[in-house]
């Protein structure tokens, strides 16, 4: 059972209620403070970005920077080095994007990739003749 901050949070006091009479009678006897963890709650997709590992999970961290790092209004440029193809660069930074629930355009030119927040909106063509 988590505590957090030496204080049993709502469903921690039902289980433990004299969890903090308990505290501090050993602070009384002399006792050294009890270690507590420090609790943070969070969504579960950054959970598992945040503790995944590799390769892999640098690299989805780091297209996430990219996304977060272009206010809403203006656009990014990303390029390809020498080791990587545009195309590699197009599917990290839609799969970022996906994570982040974000909407975003991404438009290639010849050697580079911008992208936006936001989605062209396409235009329908309608089947009826006027």
């Amino acid at each position: 059972m988590l505590l957090v901050r030496g204080r049993a949070n709502g469903y921690a006091a039902l289980l433990f209620p004299r969890w903090n009479e308990a505290e501090e009678s050993h602070k009384a006897q002399g006792g050294r403070n009890i270690p507590m963890p420090t609790f943070e709650s969070m969504t579960r997709s950054e959970a598992e970005l945040q503790s995944a590992s590799g390769t892999r999970a640098a690299l989805m961290r780091e297209y996430v920077g990219y996304i977060e790092r272009v206010p809403v209004g203006e656009a990014g440029r990303l390029s390809a080095g020498p080791e990587e193809s545009l195309a590699a660069i197009r599917r990290r930074l839609g799969a970022a994007a996906r994570y982040l629930g974000r909407d975003i355009t991404i438009k290639r030119s010849e050697d580079a990739l911008y992208f936006w927040h936001g989605s062209i909106r396409r235009r329908r063509h309608s089947d009826s003749t006027q």
